[in-house]
C-alpha cells in the first residue's frame, strides 16, 4: 500500500515495496499533527537494502501512497538507532522529520520591523531561510497566505538567537493565530500560512459502519470569567519605546477597573478564574475594552478532544476520500449524542497494517449551553441505556421463571404424560423465543454501545450454557441438574421421553 524509498545524494533505494513479499518493514508509522512537524519511526530487518545507508541528517525519505500516488511524507532521517538485544537479535530502528524540520537548520538574524503585514513578515522570514541554507531540497516557496490583522504598525523583534520555525511560532502563530501548511508538488516544497487548513469531508466516521473505538476528554479548564486584556506597552515619559514599561488597561473607560466579567452563568458555573491577553496592536483603551468584551461574548465553555480509531474504507474502494489532517469529519455516535462535523487535528498511519486509522479528533470548543447540553445529553443517554439492560434483565428473569416454574411441574407431574410432553414443548419453543441481542461494539474491557460493566452483566444473560450442576448460570445448578436428567443423552434424552410417552398412551 506505501513505498518507502530512501535518497542518498540523489540515488534512489527502495526499503519497502507494497507488492513484495520480501521488501517489507518491520514496523512504520507516519504521524501528522497541526502546527507541528510530521514524523515517521520504522524498523527494518537485517536484509533490508537500507541498512547503513541511514545516514543522520543527510538521507532524505519520502513514503507515496501507491493507490493513488499520493506522497504523505517527505524528510529527512533524523536518528538511526541500531542494537542488539540478549537474544542476539539485531534492531534498526530510525526516526525521521518532515521536510518542515528544515526550519530548524537556520537561525534568524537579529532586525526590528514594523509597518508590514504578516505575510510580509512570513515572506521575510522564508526569504531568510532561503538565502542561508546551501542544499535546494531545504528551501521553502511561499505560496498563500491568508493571516492578517487589524494593523499593520506593529514592533516585531526577530531574536538572533531563535531558529526560523521558532520565530514563526513565536511572532506570528501565537500572536495572531493561524495554521503552517506544508506540502510538495514537482519536487518543490511549499508552505502556506492560512488562518485554518483542510476542508469539509464528504467521508463521515460513523458508529457501526467505520468506527473502532471512540474516546471523550472534556477539559474546561481554558475557561475565563474574570477577563483582564491588555494594549500594547506605553512610552515611557522621554517618548522611547520601552519592553519594560505597563501595558494600556481598560481602567480609564471601564470605572476605574481593568477587567472584565463574564456573564453570571460562567461564574455560576466555574467561579472565579482570571485569564489574560496581550493585544499589542490596540492603543487606545476603548478599542481594547471592545475587543476584551468581542473575546468574553465569544469564549467557549470547554475545549474537547476526541480519540478515534476508524477503518479507511477507501483502502476497500467503499470511498472516496482518504483521511487527512486538518479536515473535517462528521462524526456520528449515538450513544454519546454525537452527531456532527469534527476536525481531524492529529492521525496516525501505519505503514505495515494501513486498514486502521488513529486519528485524534478535536480541540472541538464548546459554548457554554453546548457544553451544559451535552452533559445532559450524555446523562440520559446512559440512562437510557441502562433502563434497556434492566429491561432487559428483568424480560430474561421472567422467562427462566417461567421454565423453571415448567420444570416444577414436569417433576411433580409425572403421572399425566400428555401434560409432560406439552410441557416439554412449551419450554423449547420458550428457549428457542430466547433472542440474544447482538452488541458487537461493546466487549468486556472496552466501552461501546453500552458500558463494559454493562457487557459483562449481558455476556452472563447471554452465555447461559454455562450451566452445570455446581454452578449456576442463566438457571441455577439445581435446575441444570434437572434438565440434565432430560437432556442428557446418556440419560433420558426428549426423544426418550417421547417414546415412554407413547408406550404409557398404549398400554
Amino acid at each position: 500500500m506505501y513505498r518507502v524509498t530512501i535518497y542518498n545524494d540523489g540515488i534512489p533505494i527502495v526499503i519497502q515495496e507494497p507488492l513484495s513479499t520480501t521488501l517489507k518493514l518491520i514496523s512504520g508509522q507516519v504521524k501528522k499533527g497541526i502546527n507541528s512537524f510530521s514524523s515517521l519511526e520504522l524498523s527494518m530487518l537485517p536484509n533490508n537494502p537500507g541498512i547503513n545507508k541511514m545516514r543522520n541528517r543527510q538521507t532524505l525519505i519520502n513514503v507515496v501512497d501507491s493507490i493513488n500516488g499520493e506522497e504523505v511524507f517527505w524528510g529527512q532521517v533524523l536518528s538511526p538507532t541500531d542494537s542488539m538485544d540478549s537474544n542476539g537479535t539485531f534492531n534498526y530502528d530510525y526516526l525521521c522529520a518532515d521536510g518542515l524540520s528544515f526550519l530548524q537548520d537556520t537561525i534568524q538574524d537579529y532586525a526590528m520591523i514594523q509597518n508590514t503585514t504578516p505575510e510580509e513578515f512570513f515572506r521575510y522570514l522564508i526569504d531568510t531561510h532561503n538565502a542561508k541554507v546551501g542544499d535546494d531540497f531545504k528551501r521553502f516557496t511561499v505560496g498563500q497566505v491568508t493571516v492578517t490583522n487589524s494593523t499593520d504598525n506593529v514592533y516585531r523583534y526577530v531574536d538572533d538567537t531563535a531558529t526560523t520555525w521558532q520565530t514563526i511560532k513565536d511572532k506570528l502563530i501565537d500572536s495572531l493565530g493561524g495554521e503552517i501548511v506544508f506540502y510538495r508538488q514537482g519536487g518543490v516544497n511549499y508552505i502556506d500560512y492560512l488562518e485554518q487548513g483542510g476542508e469539509q469531508s464528504e467521508t463521515t466516521i460513523e458508529l457501526s459502519k467505520n468506527m473502532i473505538s471512540f474516546s471523550r476528554n472534556i477539559d474546561p479548564t481554558e475557561v475565563v470569567t474574570v477577563f483582564k486584556p491588555r494594549g500594547a506597552r506605553q512610552e515611557s515619559t522621554g517618548g522611547d519605546y520601552q519592553a519594560s514599561q505597563p501595558r494600556l488597561t481598560i481602567a480609564s473607560v471601564n470605572g476605574g477597573l481593568d477587567y472584565l466579567l463574564a456573564s453570571q452563568e460562567f461564574i455560576h458555573e466555574f467561579g472565579h478564574v482570571e485569564g489574560s491577553i496581550a493585544y499589542d496592536d490596540i492603543t487606545t483603551p476603548q478599542a481594547l475594552k471592545t475587543r476584551g468584551q468581542q473575546f468574553l461574548d465569544a469564549q467557549k465553555a470547554a475545549l474537547v478532544k476526541y480519540n478515534v480509531s476508524a477503518v479507511d474504507l477507501s483502502l476497500l474502494g467503499l470511498e472516496l476520500n482518504r483521511f487527512k489532517v486538518m479536515n473535517s469529519y462528521r462524526t456520528v455516535n449515538s450513544v454519546f449524542g454525537l452527531n456532527e462535523y469534527l476536525r481531524v487535528v492529529g492521525m496516525t498511519i501505519d505503514l505495515v497494517n494501513p486498514q486502521v486509522s488513529n486519528l485524534t479528533i478535536g480541540d472541538k470548543q464548546k459554548s457554554l449551553s453546548e457544553y451544559q447540553s451535552e452533559n445532559n445529553r450524555r446523562n440520559r443517554n446512559v440512562a437510557d441505556v441502562e433502563e434497556t439492560i434492566t429491561n432487559l434483565v428483568n424480560n430474561y428473569n421472567q422467562q427462566v421463571a417461567q421454565i423453571t416454574q415448567n420444570f416444577q411441574t414436569i417433576f411433580t407431574d409425572l403421572n399425566d404424560p400428555d401434560g409432560i410432553k406439552d410441557k416439554l414443548d412449551e419450554v423449547q419453543q420458550q428457549i428457542n423465543n430466547l433472542v440474544i441481542p447482538n452488541y458487537e461494539v461493546a466487549t468486556t474491557t472496552t466501552n461501546g454501545l453500552m458500558s463494559s460493566t454493562d457487557k459483562v452483566k449481558l455476556n452472563g444473560l447471554q452465555n447461559y450454557d454455562l450451566a452445570t450442576e455446581s454452578i449456576n448460570g442463566l438457571m441455577s445448578a439445581i435446575d441444570k441438574a434437572k434438565l440434565n436428567l432430560i437432556t442428557a443423552t446418556e440419560s433420558i434424552n426428549l426423544d426418550d421421553l417421547n417414546a415412554r410417552v407413547t408406550a404409557l398412551e398404549t398400554s
